[in-house]
């Protein structure tokens, strides 16, 4: 997550043509943007996300060491063991907005207790914990970069890289995910919600680190600004969305985060008999002219590209003009004729029933860009298997055109 200061707007470009919005039958491409691995056997992108069938699967800690000269993580407290309490509190109620959405797998029994460690570079990949640090350095942090996370999934069934770890039971498990916030630095500061109103230059803490959960649970970024995927940090001395309650504890997100994670950990139950959230939309985004699409084959070798790439489709809600929504266009795979197939396929899942929806397109060309969804672009293709290919340049320059 970057502060909104310090965005920039650079993007790949194609030349402009004119898109139409076409419906079709063709393989649902999954939606929302996600993080994806490809197997090392090759295949379709599968999305990464925690084996929720196996309780416990998150086994969670935090490390207690912060930096305090200069203090980076701000509490009301001042006691040492009070602060501790208060940032602690802050992780546990992160954690509790996510696996507060209904018709979801990920519930509250798949998190295992919140540990703590005093060691201060405790956020390593080669030990299968899910570890948040404070005060552990990175040659990731570059400029604007508040917080990060690193994350690493299996792209082989029985995968077992880490001692004391099950077997990984399907490509795209998450093994390990750590999340790391900037350290060490007078001008970026954290406080919790407690603090944050004596502290307004100081960044949310909570609203930092429950979009920091998304990447860790396996999300990738949202182009919907309301959404706590959203690529940019609100302003310092504010919260992103509603602060969580007691009875609305998932009231930071926004529709687009629940829909999306209904589609990343499904409920067990079959998702057909879903009667409040089972809704489906899906269709292609395909260039009115298709020579304008000349050329991307040699760019991406595997599949030649009949449809535009990387448009952000939103279903908005015709009645209220609320954005529910939305998905990174582009892509679909069939498992029988890997790779992925660039036709701008798109599908939205698990919508909300009983409401009226309209389709929206527009390219990811500011204030989000496609820099901003690379980890979502890059995963769904792999160079080194039997059926190899390369992701085609995000477009961003088109303009709509809606056929029936």
């Amino acid at each position: 997550m970057v502060p909104t200061s310090k965005k920039t707007a650079r993007c790949a470009a194609l030349a402009a043509v004119l898109a139409l919005l076409l419906g079709g039958l063709q393989p649902a491409a999954q939606g929302y943007v996600l993080n994806y691995t490809v197997a090392a056997s090759g295949g379709c992108p599968q999305p990464n996300r925690f084996n929720t069938a196996m309780a416990g699967i998150v086994d969670r800690r935090w490390s207690t060491s912060l930096s305090s000269s200069p203090q980076t993580v701000l509490t009301a407290a001042t006691d040492p063991t009070a602060r501790l309490n208060e940032i602690e509190q802050s992780i546990l109620r992160s954690f509790a907005v996510w696996t507060a959405v209904s018709g979801t797998s990920l519930m509250p029994t798949s998190l295992g207790p919140l540990g703590r460690t005093t060691t201060q570079s405790a956020c390593q990949l080669q030990d299968g914990l899910n570890t948040i640090c404070f005060n552990q350095s990175s040659s990731l942090f570059t400029g604007g970069v508040l917080a990060f996370t690193r994350v690493v999934t299996s792209d082989l069934v029985g995968e077992q890289p880490f001692p004391n770890s099950p077997p990984s039971s399907f490509v795209g498990e998450i093994l390990d995910a750590d999340i790391l916030f900037r350290p060490n630095d007078s001008s970026v500061r954290f406080a919790t919600p407690a603090a944050l109103p004596a502290n307004s230059s100081a960044f949310d803490l909570e609203s930092v680190l429950i979009h920091e959960l998304g990447h860790l649970f396996g999300f990738s970024h949202s182009g919907i600004w309301r959404a706590i995927m959203f690529p940019f940090a609100p302003p310092p001395g504010t919260f992103a969305g509603e602060r969580p309650t007691e009875q609305r504890p998932d009231a930071p997100l926004a529709d687009d985060d629940r829909v999306g994670l209904r589609v990343l950990y499904p409920n067990p139950a079959d998702i057909r008999l879903d009667t409040v959230n089972g809704g489906e939309i899906r269709g292609r985004v395909v260039p009115a002219n298709p020579i304008a699409l000349a050329g991307l084959a040699e760019t991406s070798p595997g599949r030649a590209v009949t449809g535009i790439f990387g448009a952000h489709v939103l279903a908005v809600d015709a009645d209220t003009g609320e954005i529910v929504a939305g998905v990174l266009a582009g892509w679909s795979c069939d498992p029988a004729s890997p790779p992925v197939r660039f036709d701008g396929s798109f599908v939205l899942e698990r919508l909300p029933l009983g409401r009226n929806y309209k389709i929206y397109v527009e390219p990811l060309d500011g204030p989000v860009s496609a820099a901003n969804v690379q980890g979502g672009v890059q995963s769904l293709c792999r160079s080194d298997v039997p059926q190899p290919c390369t992701p085609p340049p995000v477009s961003t320059r088109f303009t709509l055109l809606v056929v029936p």
